[in-house]
């Protein structure tokens, strides 16, 4: 099951990034740092639609390795999100009854699909952040199996391992992820490397996450 949704969500994000390299990436370029300012929820832009949102999203590095053009913006549950290249300009709503990403707006409900998860530990490879970063580089993340229809994010601190959120096998749509820490409902991809890592696109940050 996780294989086909490897190639699947990988294809898609390169037909959306424009990317017409298939090869194999295992370098890291520079990670993005967060800013030093201490963080304000009011930094968080609510949206309608993408075309709200304003000013430039904070970006990590892989963005300008796999995709084509400037990031952006899109609106997802109505709050502002920070995308690589031609991936930004979404407008996408979420059920919360059953965490179904409904993009673009309107558009017919389909659950996330129940059962998979891997039993994997990333680590926090690149950040950006609207204020101060909730994370730290480096950061253990760890993914387990699911025990029904998301995929649990634990966070490795200083006291023991907290539900940092969960994952969502969204059919036929890709992957996203609801992250309080990071603002809430998140976009996620598989980035088409050499070594599973996943970019997510949350309302907070943007988290590049690496083995």
């Amino acid at each position: 099951m996780r294989g086909e949704r490897i190639h699947t969500v990988t294809l898609s994000f390169l037909l959306l990034s424009g990317c017409q390299c298939l090869v194999p990436v295992d370098d890291t370029p520079d990670a993005a740092h967060a800013t030093d300012a201490g963080y304000d929820a009011g930094l968080l832009q609510s949206c309608s639609t993408a075309q709200d949102c304003r000013g430039t999203p904070p970006l990590v590095g892989w963005c300008a390795t796999f995709s084509t053009g400037d990031g952006g913006y899109s609106c997802i549950d109505h709050h502002c999100v920070g995308q690589c290249g031609p991936q930004a300009g979404q407008t996408c709503d979420v059920d919360h009854a059953v965490e179904c990403l409904v993009c673009p707006r309107g558009a017919s409900c389909i659950p996330p699909s129940c059962g998979g998860g891997l039993t994997f530990t990333y680590r926090v490879e690149q950040l950006a952040c609207l204020g101060d970063a909730p994370l730290q580089l480096g950061d253990a993340v760890r993914e387990a199996m699911d025990g029904g229809c998301g995929v649990p994010f634990y966070l490795a601190t200083d006291g023991g391992e907290v539900l940092l959120g969960n994952l969502y096998l969204q059919s036929a749509r890709g992957l996203s992820a609801n992250l309080p820490l990071l603002g809430g409902e998140c976009l996620v991809s598989e980035l088409p490397t050499g070594a599973p890592r996943l970019l997510l696109d949350c309302p907070r940050c943007q988290v590049a996450l690496g083995p």
